[in-house]
């Protein structure tokens, strides 16, 4: 399986689980010296056992990292979430 559901947030899975990877920004260093190369790899983040637990933990993640300042913006990030998931685990 490799399933991306979003542009930050992908599934994969192994012969126990189903994986949640994330994107990150590659760099070409270590410390304060690292530089963006302007490439991007994937890191796994969650393991679960079922796609719906997994696509619930995507989904906490991006309520709690979401920028909403009132809950309409919230209502708006879950709703398209939602739409993400949707579209992509039933393609």
């Amino acid at each position: 399986m490799d399933i991306q559901i979003n542009e930050n947030y992908k599934l994969t899975s192994d012969k126990l689980n189903v994986i949640v990877n994330k994107k990150f920004p590659k760099y070409d260093g270590k410390g304060k010296d690292a530089n963006l190369t302007g490439e991007f790899g994937w890191k796994e983040i969650g393991f679960h056992p079922t796609i719906e637990r997994a696509c619930n933990f995507i989904m906490n993640q991006e309520i709690n990292t979401a920028e909403a300042s009132s809950l309409g913006e919230l209502i708006e990030v879950i709703q398209t979430c939602r739409d993400d998931i949707k579209r992509h685990i039933s393609a």
